[in-house]
């Protein structure tokens, strides 16, 4: 049987090649939210969260004030999983769908995939280019590898509603009819949550401060 990280690579490979049957495969039939939880959740938290924190962490921060943002972050993340999970509940049954709570949880988890796994390369390529970045004639290269970075997270986050569309037939069995609706909902709800869940996490770290 495959390994804890094995299980989570294959997950992410299947869920890009073939969208439609890997959301069926897991939400189909869904197993209760603590083993998404478990098995995938808190590894994309784990690639998200460095990510995050060098982005909002000032650049002359100390350790503490890191590990800090770092709880921040992983907690906000964490509900914004919870939150994303209701709202796409409250979605499946407000428009006819008859998925459940468990379902719900794995559409989410399945359509955070791509983000994290883009904020993951995002640091990776930070760490590779920052040395460069200061080498004259290195510095078109390093221009072209932000530009397509950039390209790429457009690509999963425009992936992740796609995912969230489809996921709204074979998972929440939101009548077909209501997809559309369904879809536009989720975006403009998921533009609010993502702008509090910013707008709080600097606010803390100001505090702290």
């Amino acid at each position: 049987m495959p390994g804890y990280f094995t299980r989570f690579v294959l997950r992410c490979v299947a869920l890009i090649r073939q969208p439609r049957a890997t959301l069926i495969e897991f939400g189909g039939r869904p197993p209760p939210w603590p083993i998404p939880l478990r098995e995938h959740l808190l590894l994309l938290i784990a690639m998200q969260t460095p990510t995050v924190v060098l982005l909002l962490a000032p650049a002359d921060a100390s350790l503490t004030t890191y590990l800090f943002f770092g709880i921040l972050v992983v907690v906000a993340l964490t509900l914004q999983a919870f939150i994303s999970t209701g709202v796409l509940f409250l979605l499946c049954r407000l428009l006819g769908g008859r998925g459940t709570f468990d379902s719900g949880f794995v559409l989410y988890v399945m359509s955070a995939t791509p983000g994290a796994l883009i904020s993951f390369l995002s640091l990776v390529l930070t760490l590779l280019i920052h040395p460069t970045a200061q080498i004259g004639f290195l510095a078109p290269l390093v221009t072209l590898i932000s530009l397509g970075h950039g390209l790429l997270g457009i690509a999963a986050l425009i992936f992740s509603f796609v995912l969230i569309y489809i996921g709204a037939e074979v998972v929440l069995q939101v009548p077909k009819r209501n997809q559309v609706i369904f879809i536009g909902l989720w975006i403009f709800i998921v533009v609010v949550i993502t702008l509090l869940m910013l707008e709080s996490i600097p606010s803390a770290g100001i505090t702290l401060g």
